[in-house]
């Protein structure tokens, strides 16, 4: 009988730091990778439109929103081109607009038409086509292959176009 309340004991007492508050313990700050600033630098050093990068977050189910905070501020920290608006997802009016329960939600506006859109947080290889859509944001010309930019150019109606990734 004394080995059950000892056992009993030792899972309340396992089980109950995690129920006595609502409150979570303080997190440690974001640290991105050195190499992450150092691409920035690289893939916007020609940026010379501004850009302003809109990033929504909250929401049930929210995952990587404080990656993500830290990226876009790192960004705007990198480029004075840059300026960073930061949303609840909750309770913007926009956000309705965005179709999805929770964020991290990155929008990229600048010169060129339309709103780039980055759904998640970016991360190992889709970091740099993530800076490069800054870069198309602020209507800097796009590397194309002259097949791809003819097919394009040959376009006659608005097109919505969204590119999925996986995780390598």
């Amino acid at each position: 009988m004394r080995f059950k309340i000892t056992t009993a004991a030792a899972l309340l007492f396992l089980f109950l730091p995690s129920c006595q508050s609502g409150k979570e313990a303080a997190r440690p700050p974001v640290r991105l990778d050195p190499e992450v600033k150092r691409l920035a630098e690289e893939v916007l050093a020609p940026l010379e439109e501004p850009v302003t990068i809109r990033i929504f977050r909250g929401g049930p189910g929210e995952t990587s929103g404080e990656e993500a905070q830290a990226l876009v501020d790192l960004v705007a920290g990198v480029s004075p081109m840059v300026s960073v608006e930061k949303l609840d997802i909750l309770s913007d009016p926009g956000a309705k607009d965005l179709g999805v329960p929770h964020g991290p939600v990155i929008e990229m506006k600048g010169k060129a038409p339309g709103t780039l859109r980055y759904y998640g947080f970016p991360e190992r290889k889709e970091i740099r086509p993530f800076f490069e859509g800054i870069l198309s944001a602020s209507a800097y010309p796009a590397k194309l292959a002259p097949r791809v930019e003819t097919y394009l150019v040959g376009l006659d109606e608005e097109v919505w176009i969204r590119i999925f990734t996986t995780p390598d």
